[in-house]
């Protein structure tokens, strides 16, 4: 999956995302070894690869990687948080761009609710917000914007709205954003824990501390951030892009979280990536997530 991104992002991103240098979070309860030799067709001083501190991925796992990534030390004038599993399928320097210019920290609107699932969805997200608002001393923002999956992933009225709350998968920022969120997520996503466990804290934390520094945002469209696992026409309509680039050759960053038609699954080995490689039936927007990643294989020699 990292090379698929950082190969993808070499071939379809623009000439910002090109220079970026990707500095790959890697966490696991065991001793720091060499990882160097498994990523040998990398540009040589353009990728670098940060173990994330033993104690503290034993201690939290998923969440103490999306944690180190924020204390990376970095004098680029942006920073982008990626996960593994995108592909790049076109130019987004503009987004890159307007959050420089604007200072803003770019997103696309979770696609639930973090609260709606098991005994949590007996309560409101607006009662939960306010709670893990108040554990972090802090008042509760107001509610203004709608999940992105509302009416095709949930139609749970109460769970419906949400504030600045982001999918992990694609977030930009200027750097000094970075490093003030650097300053307090560790205990934000204690005050979440205070209030619930969750497998998104660190999803809800980040909405702590962006309200917590008072940082500016916006949102991105969905052709930036593209879930691969619900059903391509329906998810357009609910985010229809206001420049009306809604077709599947529109999409700019594929994001194949999930058990989607496409997914992790398929990037475990090289038996399930060939199977993947030359698979024929699939939807439209998987079809063009295939046609860009078998381009991608075909200029990146020994991927497949």
């Amino acid at each position: 999956m990292t090379r698929v991104l950082v190969e993808s992002l070499k071939r379809f991103g623009g000439p910002i995302a090109r220079d970026a240098h990707v500095v790959l979070s890697v966490g696991a309860d065991e001793v720091p070894r060499d990882l160097s030799p498994h990523f040998s067709w990398a540009d040589p001083g353009r990728l670098s690869i940060r173990w994330v501190d033993r104690h503290l991925f034993r201690e939290t796992e998923y969440d103490g990687t999306g944690l180190d990534r924020y204390w990376v030390e970095s004098n680029a004038d942006l920073v982008a948080m990626m996960d593994a599993d995108i592909l790049i399928a076109g130019d987004f320097d503009d987004v890159l761009s307007r959050a420089f210019s604007e200072q803003l920290t770019l997103g696309f609107i979770a696609h639930v609710s973090p609260f709606q699932s098991g005994l949590s969805a007996e309560t409101s997200s607006t009662e939960w917000w306010k709670q893990v608002f108040a554990s972090a001393g802090l008042e509760c923002p107001e509610l203004g914007y709608q999940h992105t999956g509302w009416g095709l992933m949930s139609s749970l009225t109460e769970h419906r709205l949400c504030p600045y709350y982001l999918n992990y998968g694609f977030v930009v920022s200027p750097r000094w954003h970075v490093e003030q969120v650097a300053r307090s997520l560790q205990e934000d996503i204690r005050a979440v824990d205070r209030c619930l466990e969750s497998w998104a804290k660190s999803q809800i934390a980040l909405t702590v501390s962006m309200y917590r520094h008072d940082l500016a945002f916006d949102t991105i469209g969905i052709r930036d951030n593209f879930p691969l696992h619900v059903d391509a026409s329906r998810i357009r309509e609910l985010n229809p892009d206001p420049d009306g680039l809604d077709a599947d050759e529109d999409v700019r960053i594929f994001h194949y979280l999930g058990h989607g038609e496409v997914n992790k699954d398929h990037f475990d080995n090289v038996e399930s990536f060939a199977k993947l490689l030359g698979r024929s039936q699939t939807t439209s927007a998987a079809g063009v997530f295939l046609k860009k990643l078998r381009e991608v294989v075909h200029h990146s020699p020994g991927l497949a």
